[in-house]
């Protein structure tokens, strides 16, 4: 069965009502892939944070956005409590939609193509309220995480007594 109303959907009521004014995403690769905020961040003027850790896909990201000053960039990954972490990421990926693939579980790849194509990354960490701090975002409308088996893990660092938001996805 198709799901009648699915996130776009969801999206475009908020869009048309005037709802989102900023954003948070967690995981936001190069912009472009699927990306689920992609058009209608290159469609509004939206305030927002975009993290994402591997430098290779931050950069792509950044040159994306370039023309964008309401947006802010993070090359961090989010952790409740650690400043440095290892990415684990596809080594090699069999087609672009598998391109910058990363858990920080290791166990992300276990049965899947890519289980013994794995490759790591150090990277920087933050919390989640030290990124939306650091950016002086004080209304959060969306939350928007991709973060491949962490994303509870991402949604408890939001303080709910500072910042609610309309949406979480």
């Amino acid at each position: 069965m198709i799901p009648i109303i699915n996130f776009s959907h969801i999206l475009k009521t908020a869009e048309r009502l005037k709802k989102i004014h900023s954003f948070v995403q967690v995981g936001s690769h190069d912009g472009i892939m699927h990306d689920p905020l992609h058009t209608f961040i290159k469609h509004n003027k939206w305030k927002g944070i975009l993290i994402e850790p591997q430098k290779l896909y931050f950069d792509k990201l950044k040159l994306y956005y370039k023309k964008r000053p309401n947006l802010f960039f993070i090359n961090k990954a989010v952790h409740p409590s650690k400043k440095k972490l290892t990415l684990f990421k596809v080594k090699n990926a069999n087609d672009y939609s598998h391109t910058g693939w990363a858990s920080v579980h290791p166990e992300r790849f276990k049965n899947t193509e890519y289980e013994h194509q794995t490759e790591t990354e150090e990277v920087e960490a933050c919390t989640l309220m030290e990124a939306i701090e650091s950016c002086k975002i004080t209304s959060l409308d969306l939350l928007q995480i991709d973060t491949e088996g962490f994303d509870f893990e991402i949604i408890k660092m939001l303080d709910f007594k500072k910042i609610t938001p309309l949406i979480i996805h």
